[in-house]
């Protein structure tokens, strides 16, 4: 994934050439394989597959919970790293291990926000509903560089 060029954004995207100059700046951060249903990261045929790799993704967000201080994602597709489309309720898995783990859900809707998936935001199609929400290009159509980024009422009280 790819969520931005600020040191703390890069050390949390997934994608090589934006970060491998900046490796001894970066904070280590556990990363998963995306749900790619054209090249499985644990080795299945989408028409086999049952969702698999969300196993992958549980057992590590569990195995680490104590580090981890949020979950970060591009919601239903990973744009800058290579078009990847999730499987149908991969999205909401994410949200229910994260609510019963107590661990915040960061969206990256910065590529999928604003109508660029169907709906006007990528998590609306599954109904997910997360602690943060980072927007961005169509927030102004590409005419300002203008970003937001929206939180619960829980948190913004808490800060």
């Amino acid at each position: 994934a790819y969520h931005g060029d600020t040191l703390g954004a890069v050390g949390v995207g997934g994608i090589d050439r934006f970060h491998q100059d900046f490796g001894a700046l970066l904070k280590p951060s556990i990363k998963v394989p995306a749900p790619d249903c054209f090249s499985c990261p644990v080795g299945l045929q989408k028409e086999s597959c049952h969702m698999e790799c969300f196993e992958l993704f549980r057992k590590t967000v569990t195995k680490h919970q104590d580090e981890v201080c949020a979950i970060i994602c591009e919601p239903l597709l990973q744009a800058a790293g290579g078009m990847i489309v999730w499987p149908q309720g991969y999205l909401s898995k994410i949200r229910e291990l994260s609510k019963g783990l107590n661990i915040p859900l960061i969206l990256d809707e910065v590529a999928t926000g604003f109508g660029r998936t169907g709906a006007m935001f990528a998590s609306d199609l599954e109904g997910v509903s997360p602690d943060f929400l980072c927007l961005g290009k169509g927030l102004t159509g590409g005419y300002l560089p203008l970003a937001a980024t929206l939180m619960t009422e829980k948190i913004y009280e808490s800060i």
